[in-house]
């Protein structure tokens, strides 16, 4: 779903949209005693409300007690005792109250990955990762053993009351890093990378289908809404490969991933070599075949010559297409069949917005932008007339973008780095973007359009004006969290 960033802060924004017009509703930055927070993740149910997921506390100092404030009135806050980062799961109404929020974690630092809610707001999926024995509330206490080095888990909890409801554990002898979750009609899907054979532990342990190749391989797997894991897959080469971003069709089952390869891989019928030294981005389909996937296609996106690799980030099925983000380096060839579909960057790494056919893979549109410096798509949404939402950051070592394709307007680049929002229509110009930063680093790591309104979040630093219309300014003790709407 996204770009996995170590942040250590973080905001909430939503914006109202007027025809792409935007018009600011409210920001939510809450307060910390230790100024290392973040948010990796959110979704929005049907009736408007937003579950985020983030870490609290402090990475490196052993400091007795650490609080995290979402809310002064009512008081919403959580507190940690663990001496080290923690995961915080909340919930905001459409108003921007929060409504509840939990905390879990152990005596190490422990992940927070990403979150999935079913449409109805009754069901939340957690994905976390942790490194060492840790009790978990289902309601019953279950305790989560550590294999070996890290571990990914899958925590249901209750939408409505905030309480758990069941957990599930993906492990290996070498460790297991998550890195999306997707949920669709009763069906959910976590793809990552393991460092050896992978498999589930309740209430058996379960060997995921697949061969191990090399240094990190991908794994794919989908659970039914109890967490009983139904299909698995385990793919890669001899290098390192890693799925960052998932969606999955409820319908039919259909898994979209998409990532990076390094080396040549086989992703079930397809072999793909990729052409850059530090891997190519790609996307790929897989159906359910008995208790394992089979390949429906594969798009390489291949770097040219000199290029030093690219990211496929986030996926999104939406309305039998397929949208996908991430970065790219040099000229990058998005058409792995007989067209090609040239597209060089302006600086090191550019922000690339992809859309395809979900029937073929064939692709329909290829948008890039960026600086002189380093940029990154991380988050992406899309709505039933076409239009594509992106979260990035851009900037590093640039003074300004223009992104053009539409909307021909410069943004400077205030800090590191500067987090982006944009729409892009369904004619492939932009219809409407902005830019927020300071004096430090701004990412944003997260969007969705939910009814005639974005949500956007991530991390922001020293003092930043979050209205691209007015004066909002929030200011920032570290580095701090945001969400906005």
């Amino acid at each position: 779903m996204k770009k996995q960033l170590v942040l250590t802060s973080f905001f909430f924004l939503i914006h109202s949209i007027f025809i792409f017009g935007q018009s600011f509703n409210w920001l939510r930055t809450p307060v910390s005693s230790d100024n290392n927070d973040n948010i990796q993740a959110f979704d929005v149910d049907n009736a408007g409300n937003t579950y985020v997921i983030g870490e609290y506390g402090n990475p490196f100092n052993a400091v007795d007690t650490q609080t995290l404030q979402l809310q002064a009135s009512p008081l919403q806050s959580v507190t940690t005792t663990n001496q080290k980062l923690d995961i915080f799961i909340a919930k905001y109404s459409p108003l921007g109250e929060v409504l509840w929020v939990r905390t879990i974690g152990n005596a190490e630092n422990d992940a927070a990955i990403d979150i999935a809610v079913s449409p109805d707001g009754s069901q939340v999926f957690v994905l976390g990762m942790f490194t060492n024995n840790f009790t978990i509330n289902t309601p019953t206490p279950i305790t989560l053993m550590n294999s070996n080095n890290t571990n990914a888990f899958i925590y249901r909890m209750n939408g409505i009351t905030g309480d758990g409801e069941g957990v599930q554990q993906i492990s290996s002898v070498s460790g297991v890093q998550p890195k999306a979750i997707a949920y669709n009609n009763g069906k959910i899907a976590v793809v990552g990378y393991t460092n050896g054979i992978a498999n589930v532990v309740y209430p058996n342990s379960i060997t995921f289908q697949g061969i191990i190749g090399g240094v990190t391989d991908i794994f794919l797997a989908t659970f039914d809404s109890s967490l009983s894991l139904t299909n698995s897959l385990v793919l890669g080469g001899t290098g390192g490969d890693i799925a960052w971003g998932v969606d999955i069709d409820g319908l039919s089952g259909y898994v979209y991933l998409g990532g990076t390869f390094n080396g040549t891989v086989n992703f079930g019928g397809q072999t793909r070599t990729s052409t850059s030294a530090n891997g190519d981005g790609f996307v790929a389909k897989y159906s359910p075949s008995g208790t394992s996937y089979s390949l429906g296609w594969v798009r390489h996106f291949q770097s040219g010559a000199g290029a030093i690799g690219g990211r496929t980030s986030a996926v999104k099925y939406y309305d039998n297409k397929v949208y996908a983000t991430g970065f790219f380096t040099g000229t990058t060839d998005f058409d792995d069949g007989t067209a090609t579909q040239n597209t060089t960057t302006i600086g090191s790494d550019d922000v690339f917005v992809v859309t395809m056919s979900s029937a073929t893979g064939s692709i329909g549109r290829v948008t890039s932008f960026g600086t002189i410096g380093i940029d990154s798509g991380n988050a992406i949404d899309a709505d039933i007339e076409g239009n594509i939402y992106v979260a990035a950051y851009v900037g590093s070592g640039a003074s300004s973008i223009n992104i053009g394709a539409g909307f021909d307007r410069s943004f400077n680049i205030q800090g590191q780095y500067d987090g982006f929002v944009g729409v892009l229509n369904n004619t492939g110009n932009w219809a409407w973007a902005t830019t927020f930063g300071g004096s430090g680093s701004e990412f944003c790591s997260a969007i969705k359009k939910t009814a005639n309104k974005i949500i956007y979040g991530g991390s922001f630093q020293s003092v930043v004006n979050f209205n691209p219309s007015g004066t909002n300014n929030a200011t920032a003790v570290g580095t701090d969290l945001f969400l906005m709407k």
